[in-house]
């Protein structure tokens, strides 16, 4: 039995790998046992933060064949080849959108694989080959939406409004004045409303509780009346003007002025006993056109029989152009209290016929 000792590579080398055999003679042969003292440093180049799990898968194999038989000269012969390779591969992805979703994608591979292999004679075989492979895969998506309304302070104002578009007196005789119609203006805003003017055009005139300021949630009235200067249709505005948006905010007028006035529009007898006559009172018509109209008296209302047409009388059935005349008007009560009637005047031809006249009296 003999032992050998050997060594084989070459240590003046960089990067040589060096082997060491040992034989041991058993039964007639002897054995080599190979073992690598070699170190392969593996730096995979990775530029993302990973976590993975690698893998290592390390084989060796070992053949040994005594094929010799040793003779008075011992001859040991041992033939090493070392392969190293080592593979690092990394491969880095990243994706990021923003504004509405952001994904980022990172992926980093590291493999490195080592391959030994170490043959001597004696027939000694080693095989060993150590793979390690570590993959990781990170994965991040974010998404994030911001939406920001920002919505400045309004400087509180005032709102005004008016409560109607528009008024239409209808047929009024010229010269004379319509009942009042009323206009609400009101502040509907945040802030005082400051009125500056209030005023009509055309044969409009109007009258106001309104102050100067209105504050908000209030409003004041306004009365508008018609008094047509001549005949025929009229139109004009009544306006207001203050600090709101859309000043001066405008109401439009329209009318007829008639040619036929029929005069006064009321008759007020006071108070008689019942059965008693009261004085008569006039009511008189005229007609301003340049034609005659036809003419026609009624009495109507409550208590028309209280009422009369009586001496005094110049009215006929028609009237003349240019001309006039008169109805004469008595009270006598037939019951005690109040009393009230209408006295409706027709004329032909005539826009504003029938021509109305209220009475009144109280019997006692």
């Amino acid at each position: 039995m003999f032992a050998a000792d050997g060594i084989l590579g070459s240590s003046g080398s960089t990067g040589d790998q060096m082997m060491t055999a040992t034989g041991v003679d058993y039964t007639g042969g002897f054995m080599i046992a190979i073992q690598p003292a070699t170190s392969a440093t593996q730096t995979p180049t990775a530029t993302a933060t990973a976590t993975g799990t690698p893998t290592a898968t390390d084989t060796a194999t070992a053949t040994d064949t005594p094929a010799a038989t040793p003779t008075p000269t011992d001859t040991a012969t041992a033939t090493a080849t070392s392969t190293d390779t080592a593979t690092a591969t990394s491969t880095s992805t990243e994706t990021s959108t923003a504004t509405a979703t952001a994904t980022s994608t990172q992926t980093a591979t590291a493999t490195a694989t080592a391959t030994r292999t170490a043959t001597a004679t004696p027939t000694a075989t080693a095989t060993r080959t150590a793979t390690a492979t570590a993959t990781a895969t990170r994965t991040a998506t974010a998404t994030r939406t911001a939406t920001a309304t920002q919505t400045p302070t309004a400087t509180p104002t005032p709102v005004a409004s008016l409560s109607v578009n528009s008024l239409d007196f209808g047929t009024q005789s010229v010269g004379t004045t319509s009942p009042a119609k009323p206009v609400t203006l009101s502040n509907t805003g945040k802030a005082s409303l400051k009125i500056a003017n209030i005023a009509t055009v055309g044969d409009f005139a109007q009258t106001n509780n309104c102050k100067s300021s209105l504050a908000p949630g209030k409003n004041c009235a306004i009365s508008v009346t018609f008094k047509p200067t001549s005949a025929g249709p009229r139109n004009g505005t009544l306006s207001v003007s203050d600090n709101a948006a859309g000043s001066p905010q405008a109401v439009s007028l329209t009318g007829t002025g008639n040619q036929v006035l029929v005069l006064p529009t009321s008759l007020a007898f006071g108070s008689f006993r019942v059965g008693t006559q009261s004085a008569a009172k006039t009511v008189t018509v005229t007609n301003n056109q340049a034609v005659a109209i036809t003419l026609s008296a009624a009495f109507g209302g409550t208590n028309p029989g209280d009422f009369a047409i009586g001496a005094g009388t110049t009215c006929g059935a028609s009237l003349a152009a240019t001309s006039s005349c008169v109805y004469s008007v008595t009270f006598k009560p037939l019951a005690r209290k109040g009393r009230s009637a209408t006295l409706k005047v027709a004329a032909s031809p005539d826009p504003g016929s029938p021509h109305v006249v209220t009475l009144s009296g109280t019997g006692s």
